[in-house]
């Protein structure tokens, strides 16, 4: 029998919290970053659905087309993603003062989903406030997995 080698386990470089803490905001940037992209993408797609090609070339659907929207994402606040109301500032005050950071992830889809078909339907809502807060919901999740 030949004799047995064992080896050495390498050893596992230590994290500090630190370093923890700085990999984790990087890795919410990133994902944050990649969300607002998307956000922005889907505004444009549902601006030229609404707005733009042969639709908006008529005069009554460039009138037309912002209320139609606006209903449509007010119904879907209303119905489906009721945690999505209200500005994203001062819901994302109240989650870090009042809920612990805890920012619910249906939030955030249902003010990816509403706002874009908002915005991109005409309506004068600015895209900042809505990813504020998608960008806090996505922190609040990535922060509670790690």
């Amino acid at each position: 029998m030949m004799p047995r080698v064992v080896l050495p386990l390498p050893r596992v470089p230590r994290v500090s919290d630190t370093q923890r803490f700085l990999l984790l905001s990087i890795t919410i940037g990133v994902f944050a970053g990649l969300l607002v992209v998307c956000f922005h993408m889907a505004i444009d797609a549902v601006s030229w659905w609404t707005l733009g090609g042969s639709a908006g070339r008529s005069p009554v659907t460039t009138v037309l087309s912002p209320m139609l929207g606006g209903g449509v994402a007010g119904l879907l606040v209303l119905f489906v993603f009721r945690e999505a109301a209200g500005s994203g500032l001062i819901h994302t005050k109240a989650a870090l003062y009042i809920n612990e950071g805890y920012i619910p992830f249906s939030t955030v889809l249902g003010k990816f989903v509403a706002c874009a078909t908002s915005i991109g339907s005409g309506n004068s809502l600015g895209p900042e406030d809505p990813a504020l807060q998608m960008g806090a919901g996505v922190a609040s999740a990535l922060g509670r997995a790690f």
